[in-house]
């Protein structure tokens, strides 16, 4: 009995989640290794969403270093992730936190316990489907660095997957690396659900017999063998790109290194990826945080406000009316 009632409870939480489109455009934020820009660029792009008249809501996920509040000009906050984790209630409504924007609101996963330990894989599958049944029109998610089990999963969430990195040659090999872990997980996860992972663990055990080298090469052996599953599945890849934004540019030489990223990932993956943004090294964005005032907020006359602002209207879905107020 008490198991019966163990698997309702979680089938509660699940709602259809990934057989039914979220309640919101869910875009994730996320890169290979930190210190690429990764929280500032999550809270501007929240920010001009909300400024343009969107409902939005962007949660810090980034659990060993959660400081949107900081980027935002807030307090260390009281309500937290940890609060609906610990009483099982998963309602994100009563956590949120308001900001100086009236359209955006705030979650955050900050924590002064020093002993805090990871989510469960019950309490991060129950996070995922609040995330996925909050009705508001977008949510940010900003990312812990790296490829821990859980970023993967919430970055895989969403419908937009946004990848940034550096010019430095370390950040570009740690985004490659966080690309293709997120791709091949998502990968597997579909397959499962056309029954063709028999398929796939038979290709992969013999890469060379099957002349496959690359993510695109799988997907394209495994239409060739059968295209009737294959199909749906592709149809579902091909929904799953990257949009990377290559932050801390200093010069026009840089734009080449994320436009070469697009055409590697195209032909890498086999899925079609975008460089949407080069945004430029700006000195005021460590000043405006001390000042805890949003650079984008303080500054708009300056050219990263542009950039980013130019890279949140790419990223807008069609399917809701543009409100450019900004």
């Amino acid at each position: 009995m008490a198991k019966v009632t163990k698997l309702t409870e979680l089938n509660k939480y699940k709602n259809l989640r990934g057989l039914s489109p979220s309640a919101a455009n869910i875009w994730a934020i996320a890169g290979g290794k930190g210190g690429v820009g990764k929280s500032f660029i999550s809270s501007g792009l929240s920010l001009f969403l909300a400024k343009q008249g969107f409902t939005t809501v962007i949660i810090d996920l980034d659990f060993d270093s959660p400081n949107i509040h900081t980027y935002l000009g807030l307090p260390a906050p009281e309500k937290k992730i940890k609060s609906i984790t610990d009483n099982n209630t998963y309602d994100l409504e009563s956590i949120m936190i308001d900001t100086h924007l009236p359209n955006l609101k705030f979650i955050s996963c900050y924590s002064d316990d020093v002993t805090q330990t990871p989510l469960s894989i019950n309490e991060k599958s129950k996070l995922m489907s609040a995330i996925h049944n909050l009705n508001v029109d977008y949510i940010i998610l900003d990312l812990n660095a790296g490829i821990q089990d859980a970023t993967i999963d919430f970055f895989n969430l969403a419908q937009k997957h946004i990848v940034v990195t550096t010019p430095d040659p370390l950040s570009i090999e740690s985004t490659y690396r966080f690309m293709k872990t997120s791709f091949h997980r998502h990968l597997l996860r579909v397959e499962s659900q056309f029954q063709l992972n028999r398929h796939s663990s038979e290709f992969m055990k013999n890469p060379e017999q099957y002349n496959i080298s690359t993510p695109a090469d799988l997907l394209y052996t495994l239409n060739e063998y059968d295209s009737k599953n294959a199909a749906p599945l592709l149809n579902l890849m091909s929904e799953y790109g990257f949009q990377i934004i290559l932050n801390q540019a200093r010069s026009m030489k840089d734009e080449v290194v994320g436009q070469s990223m697009q055409l590697v990932c195209n032909k890498y993956f086999g899925v079609p990826s975008e460089f949407i943004a080069r945004l430029d090294y700006d000195n005021g964005i460590w000043q405006s945080i001390r000042r805890r005032k949003h650079l984008l907020m303080e500054n708009s006359h300056s050219k990263l406000y542009s950039q980013l602002l130019t890279a949140t209207r790419s990223l807008i879905d069609s399917n809701l009316p543009h409100k450019m107020a900004c």
